[in-house]
């Protein structure tokens, strides 16, 4: 059964004991929908941040450029939180792997953040083109790494 049942009892400050019965009940979402729901900002917000890696411009519209990347940046973190926060009030009190995309979200917006910055101080379309390459291959070794950490979890390896 999924069912927990229990007694306590409750003592107010006049002196008198209150019996209470607690019931706890543990449900279990399944299904795709559920999945697909909760998953696919996540999906859409990596994708998202993965334009940053793509768009240039060239040196004259350097600044123009830098912003657009921010404004993007900007815009999947304000999207990140929300939807965080929507998980944390409909499921509070417990780590999912739902909620661990939301913090690989934060992480790959920290690394989308360093890279702009850094191709917006580099001089030289060749040290810029590198530091897109790094970005896009952390990316993608990120999400790899989350997936591949969820994987293990989920089939209760030992990895460490």
């Amino acid at each position: 059964s999924n069912m927990l049942f229990y007694e306590d009892t409750i003592s107010s400050d006049s002196g008198k004991h209150h019996s209470r019965l607690n019931v706890g009940i543990h449900i279990e979402r399944t299904g795709f929908d559920f999945a697909v729901r909760n998953f696919l900002p996540i999906i859409v917000m990596t994708i998202i941040l993965y334009f940053v890696y793509f768009s240039t411009f060239g040196e004259r519209y350097r600044v123009m450029l830098f912003i657009i990347r921010l404004l993007i940046i900007a815009g999947v973190f304000l999207t990140n939180a929300e939807y965080h926060l929507k998980l944390l009030s409909d499921i509070p009190d417990s780590r999912t792997i739902i909620e661990n995309g939301f913090y690989v979200i934060y992480l790959l917006i920290i690394l989308a953040a360093m890279i702009a910055l850094f191709v917006f101080i580099a001089r030289g379309k060749k040290i810029q083109m590198r530091i897109i390459l790094a970005g896009r291959m952390l990316h993608f070794f990120v999400i790899l790494g989350f997936i591949f950490w969820e994987w293990a979890w989920m089939n209760k390896l030992q990895i460490f």
